[in-house]
């Protein structure tokens, strides 16, 4: 309190703290100014004490408000990204059960359309009469799948199954003869 003798000289303690520029107070120089948080870089920011004040647009908080309101607006902007994560999520997941329903009911319709093109069960048929009428009815299905698709994977498989009922087809019809 010496420096500030001349000064508060004769006041009470209140007059002398109004007399006592608030810079003062917080243990800054009143002769340097606030700095300014936008001419700061990062390693200056960091050297400042935690009750040191700081010019922010305009506010003057001290460098422990402003870590406050960086950890808070983090922390918000953290959970705000993690709703949006789980929003995502339901959504594909939603979507995917819709794509997963959807083809269901499609494979389902080619299912019974394949069923009501192959002619009905014979009593009287042999096992390798039935074998061949199911082969012949899976090979309709492939047949309209194949001209669906333009899927190169999905055309190979087609024509590889396509083989194998072909191969099927001939050794039961060499063991009919």
């Amino acid at each position: 309190m010496r420096a500030l003798g001349p000064i508060i000289a004769g006041c009470t303690f209140g007059a002398a703290m109004l007399a006592v520029h608030p810079a003062t107070l917080l243990g800054q120089d009143p002769a340097r100014p606030t700095p300014k948080a936008e001419q700061l870089t990062r390693e200056q920011f960091d050297a400042l004490r935690e009750d040191q004040s700081i010019e922010v647009r305009g506010k003057v908080m001290t460098k422990r408000e402003i870590l406050a309101t960086v950890a808070k607006q983090s922390a918000e902007a953290k959970a705000k990204a993690e709703a949006a994560e789980k929003e995502f999520e339901a959504a594909a997941a939603s979507e995917n059960e819709n794509f997963s329903r959807s083809e269901d009911a499609r494979i389902e319709k080619e299912n019974a359309q394949t069923r009501a093109e192959a002619p009905p069960a014979d009593p009287e048929e042999t096992p390798a009469q039935r074998e061949i009428a199911q082969v012949r009815a899976e090979a309709v299905q492939l047949r309209a799948r194949a001209a669906k698709t333009t899927s190169e994977a999905e055309l190979t498989e087609i024509h590889r199954r396509a083989q194998q009922l072909l191969a099927q087809l001939k050794r039961n019809q060499g063991g009919d003869r």
